[in-house]
C-alpha cells in the first residue's frame, strides 16, 4: 500500500485514488496481471502517463535523493512493538518460547536483506542505515522513516504495512527530477521523503525457507489446509480414544481396589512402553504442529517479503494485480539506446515498453515471455504466501526503466541477483514446539506413576510388617501350645502310672481275696443299689469250707 499525500490535484480525487490503491490490497489476485505498474496510477488516460521517482542530485557531492543512497532510520521502539507479533517467539499463544528465534538484530537484518533485493540489482539504488545517528524521537528527518502505527482510515484490516510519500505537512512534490541516466525528466514527480509504517494487529514470521513448502502446497492444491486438519484430527482422535480407554480401566480398578489396584493396572499398561509413548506423542504433536507451525506459516505475513514489497512502493512501484490496464513490459530491454528517454511516455511512444493488454503476440518480441509476465512479482499485493523475496524479470525491467542506466556493463540482465540465507529455524521450532510438551507430559506420567508405586511400596512394606508381627505372634502362640502340650503329656503320663499302680494294687487285692475265698465280683458294692454291703448280709460259705459251729475259724 502507498499514499499520495502532497500530490497536486483535487483532494477528493486523490483520496479516492488512495482508497482504491490501499483498500484493494490482498483481495484482487484473480485479475490478469501481466507487468509492472508505476506510481501513481491515478486513473489518468495513458496519454497522460506520469511517474514518481527518487532524483539524482545535480551536485555529485550532495546527498539529496539517490546521492549517497537513500538514508533510513528505524524508530527506537520498532523492535519492542513488533517482536511480540512474531509467532516463532511463542510456544503457545501467550507462552514465550524458551528459544527466542527472532531478535531485534534479526529484524534489522531482515530489513537490510529486503532492501538489498532491489539495491543489488541496480548500481544507483542504495540504502544507508543511519538509525544510530538519526533518532526519529529526537526530531531527525531521514529520507525514509520506518516505524509502527495505525492504518489510515480508508485502509482495510488486511493491510499489513503501507508507504506514504512526502508525508510531512502539505509539502508539494517537485517536478522534473534528474534521472539516473543524467537526463532531466519531463513532468515526473520527485520523491524526497517517505514513511514506511507496519501495523501491529497481525502476526509475522521470518523463516520463509521453512514456510515455502506450505505455500507451494496451497498453490498446487487449494484444499491443503483441509487435508492437514483431517489427517491431524484423525491421529489426535485415535490417541485420545486410547487415553480415554486407559482412564476407564484406571477408574474401574480404583472402584474395585483403590489406588493399589490402579498401581497394579499401571504396571500392566506400562509393560508396553512404546504404546504409551506413541499415545502421548500423538496427543501433543498434531495440535502443536497445526497451531504453532502450520497456521503461522499460512496465515501470518512474511516479514522480509513485506519489507521488500514496501521498498518497491518507496521506489515508485505499485500492485500489478490491481491495475491490469496499466501493466507494462519491455519490448526493448534497457540499453544505451533506450536509457535517455525524458519520460516514461517517451518510452511508450517509442514502443521500447508497451502496455501488456495491447500485446498482440509475445512470441514476436525479442524478449522471452517471462519478461512480459509479472507472475510471482514481489509487488503483488498478497504478501502472506510469498515463497521468495526476489525480483522477477519483469520487476527487474521495471526497475531499469524507472531508474535507467546507460552503461550496459552495469545493467543487470535477468535473472535478478537474489542471495537469501536459508535459516530453517522452522524445523528447530517444530522440534521444540513438540518436544517440550511431549517431554513434560512424559515427565508428568512418570511422576504420577512413581508416586503411585511409592504408595504401593509403602503399602507393601506395611503389609510385610504386619505379616512379620502376625508370624511372631503365631510362633509365640505355637510355643505356648507346645509347652501346654508337654505339661498335659506329663500329667497324662503321671495319671497313666498312677492308674497302673491302682490296677496292680487292685489285681493284688483280688488275688488276696480270691485266695481267701471271697467272691470278688460281688464284694465291695451292692449290684442293685450300688451301696456297700454291711455285715447284716449273709456271707456265702463255700460248702467245701463248711465247718462246725465249734470250729475256731470264722468267716470275716
Amino acid at each position: 500500500a502507498t499514499d499520495f499525500r502532497g500530490m497536486r490535484g483535487s483532494p477528493s480525487a486523490l483520496r479516492a485514488v488512495r482508497s482504491v490503491l490501499l483498500g484493494a490490497a490482498l483481495l484482487l489476485l484473480s485479475l490478469p496481471a501481466q507487468g509492472w505498474v508505476n506510481l501513481p496510477p491515478e486513473g489518468r488516460s495513458r496519454s497522460q502517463v506520469r511517474v514518481g521517482r527518487w532524483p539524482m542530485p545535480e551536485n555529485s557531492t550532495s546527498h539529496y535523493g539517490l546521492g549517497g543512497g537513500i538514508d533510513f532510520s528505524i524508530s527506537a521502539d520498532f523492535c519492542n512493538q513488533i517482536m511480540p507479533k512474531f509467532a516463532e517467539n511463542f510456544l503457545f499463544s501467550t507462552v514465550p518460547n524458551p528459544i527466542q528465534y527472532v531478535s531485534c538484530e534479526e529484524i534489522h537484518d531482515s530489513i537490510m536483506r529486503a532492501m538489498q533485493t532491489w539495491s543489488t540489482n541496480h548500481p544507483w539504488i542504495n540504502f544507508v542505515n543511519i538509525t544510530n545517528g538519526c533518532r526519529l524521537e529526537d526530531g531527525c528527518k531521514p529520507e525514509l522513516e520506518i516505524l509502527t502505527g495505525e492504518r489510515l482510515p480508508e485502509m482495510t484490516t488486511q493491510v499489513a504495512a503501507f508507504v506514504e510519500h512526502n508525508p510531512r505537512g502539505k509539502k508539494k512534490f517537485k517536478f522534473d527530477p534528474l534521472s539516473t541516466a543524467g537526463v532531466q525528466t519531463n513532468g515526473d514527480w520527485a520523491y524526497e521523503h517517505a514513511r514506511m509504517t507496519f501495523t501491529l494487529d497481525i502476526c509475522w514470521y521470518v523463516d520463509n525457507t521453512f514456510c515455502v513448502g506450505f505455500h507451494q502446497a496451497l498453490v498446487d492444491f487449494a484444499s491443503t489446509t483441509t487435508v492437514v486438519r483431517v489427517v491431524l484430527f484423525i491421529l489426535w482422535d485415535i490417541a485420545a480414544i486410547v487415553l480415554a480407554f486407559r482412564f476407564g480401566r484406571y477408574a474401574i480398578s480404583f472402584s474395585r481396589g483403590g489406588w493399589d489396584a490402579v498401581s497394579v493396572e499401571m504396571d500392566r499398561t506400562e509393560s508396553k512402553l512404546w504404546q504409551s509413548l506413541f499415545m502421548i506423542f500423538f496427543l501433543i504433536a498434531p495440535p502443536a504442529f497445526y497451531f504453532r507451525v502450520y497456521v503461522p506459516c499460512v496465515e501470518c505475513y512474511d516479514f522480509e517479503a513485506t519489507v521488500a514489497h514496501e521498498v518497491g512502493h518507496v521506489l515508485g512501484f505499485t500492485h500489478p494485480d490491481e491495475f491490469p490496464d496499466l501493466d507494462r513490459a519491455v519490448r526493448r530491454p534497457m540499453s544505451k539506446e533506450t536509457c535517455e528517454y525524458e519520460s516514461l511516455f517517451d518510452a511508450l511512444e517509442d514502443e521500447a515498453i508497451v502496455y501488456t493488454n495491447d500485446i498482440p503476440d509475445v512470441n514476436d518480441w525479442d524478449v522471452s515471455a517471462e519478461r512480459v509476465s509479472s507472475n510471482g512479482s514481489v509487488m503483488y499485493s498478497l504478501t502472506t504466501a510469498r515463497a521468495r523475496t526476489c525480483l522477477t524479470p519483469n520487476d527487474l525491467d521495471g526497475l531499469h526503466y524507472l531508474y535507467p542506466e546507460c552503461e550496459e556493463r552495469h545493467i543487470r540482465a535477468p535473472p535478478s541477483l537474489c542471495v537469501k540465507s536459508k535459516r530453517n529455524i522452522g524445523w528447530l521450532r517444530l522440534g521444540v514446539t513438540i518436544a517440550i510438551p511431549f517431554f513434560l507430559s512424559v515427565l508428568i506420567v512418570i511422576t504420577v506413576s512413581e508416586l503411585l508405586h511409592r504408595r504401593l511400596r509403602r503399602r507393601a512394606s506395611s503389609l510385610k510388617l504386619q505379616e512379620a508381627m502376625l508370624r511372631q505372634a503365631a510362633r509365640r502362640r505355637i510355643s505356648d501350645m507346645e509347652a501346654k502340650q508337654k505339661l498335659l503329656k506329663k500329667d497324662n503320663d503321671q495319671l497313666r502310672r498312677e492308674r497302673h499302680s491302682v490296677e496292680a494294687l487292685t489285681a493284688a487285692l483280688q488275688t488276696t481275696l480270691q485266695s481267701k475265698g471271697i467272691d470278688v465280683s460281688s464284694a465291695g458294692t451292692n449290684p442293685q443299689s450300688g451301696r456297700p454291703q454291711t455285715g447284716s448280709h449273709k456271707k456265702k460259705v463255700s460248702p467245701a469250707k463248711a465247718v462246725s459251729p465249734s470250729s475256731s475259724e470264722h468267716v470275716v
